[in-house]
């Protein structure tokens, strides 16, 4: 099997979110169920894993209640309320097998490989011992290639691309996501609020994308209405796509690393749907069963890696 970092995450993301009443959300991916253990997967290598620990929080509600005066308030003596959520220390680590399926195969739809990724959380400084048997699946991705922009304009209208026969598939198993077009391409305009796009980024990137559920631009919230949310993120220019499940689970980890000063982490970037600065692209990696391409620690010690294989 071969695993891939996407290349192509790159600009500002401004995503438009289904609504949850017209979204299937998924119950798990690939026959793993979401908080299934990653004792259950014991054939899973590991790839990359990280922390974020001491995590304050997120403030999704602040209110100022004041003492009235008449016909008006007294804010010198107002008591401040406020609701946080997601405080607390979290753990994430990506896996992939060596030989895995193609839940798509059976509609013509190609994939290059697919990731599974692993969360645990606990309270305050700490998390819970053994990490490895409390780690549960979380979210998962797949990569895949499609025609490029300018080949499928020249392929013509009625040619399907790998991209399309996995949208159509997508739609058919969770519903129809702003911005989808049952033939030909997304329309990008910055002033329509259905509309689901990238807009144009630095290198030439011709970025689209399509969310079902997940968190609304400039929302408060930590985490989704929905129990699980797809992104899907395609590059035209370059022919290369990731579509990405993630869990409540995933989009606090995301926020804690945010706030550690992990600003560019790209599952942030794909989940927060808030994004003000371009991000850094990260090179394609690919493993395989006779080419391991190690495991990414990104900070981790040796001793802290070792708590995440299973």
């Amino acid at each position: 099997m071969r695993a891939y970092r996407s290349a192509i995450l790159s600009g500002l993301l401004m995503l438009s979110t289904a609504s949850a009443a017209d979204y299937d959300p998924p119950v798990g991916f690939n026959g793993h169920a979401w908080g299934e253990p990653l004792s259950a997967s014991p054939a899973l290598v590991l790839w990359q894993a990280n922390k974020a620990t001491g995590y304050a929080g997120k403030v999704t509600e602040f209110q100022m209640r004041c003492t009235p005066e008449g016909n008006s308030c007294n804010y010198l003596q107002a008591e401040m309320v406020q609701r946080v959520e997601g405080a607390g220390s979290y753990a994430l680590a990506e896996y992939y097998l060596r030989s895995d399926t193609n839940p798509w195969q059976g509609a013509g739809v190609g994939l290059i490989g697919v990731t599974y990724m692993y969360c645990a959380s606990g309270v305050g400084n700490h998390l819970p011992a053994p990490l490895r048997k409390n780690l549960g699946l979380c979210g998962a991705r797949a990569y895949f290639t499609s025609d490029t922009d300018e080949l499928k304009a020249q392929l013509g209208p009625d040619h399907q691309s790998n991209l399309d026969r996995l949208l159509r598939k997508l739609v058919a198993e969770h519903g129809m996501p702003p911005g989808y077009k049952p033939r030909g391409s997304i329309t990008i305009d910055a002033l329509e609020p259905d509309g689901a796009a990238l807009p144009a980024a630095a290198g030439g990137e011709q970025l689209r994308a399509w969310r079902w559920c997940g968190l609304k631009e400039a929302g408060s919230s930590l985490t989704p209405p929905c129990p699980a949310t797809l992104t899907l993120v395609f590059d035209g220019s370059k022919g290369t796509g990731m579509l990405l499940y993630a869990t409540p689970p995933m989009y606090a980890y995301a926020w804690a690393r945010h706030e550690m000063g992990d600003a560019e982490n790209e599952l942030f970037v794909l989940l927060s749907g808030q994004i003000k600065a371009p991000v850094k692209r990260d090179k394609i990696r690919q493993c395989t069963g006779s080419r391991n391409c190690g495991t990414s620690n990104t900070g981790l010690s040796a001793k802290s890696l070792a708590e995440f294989q299973p």
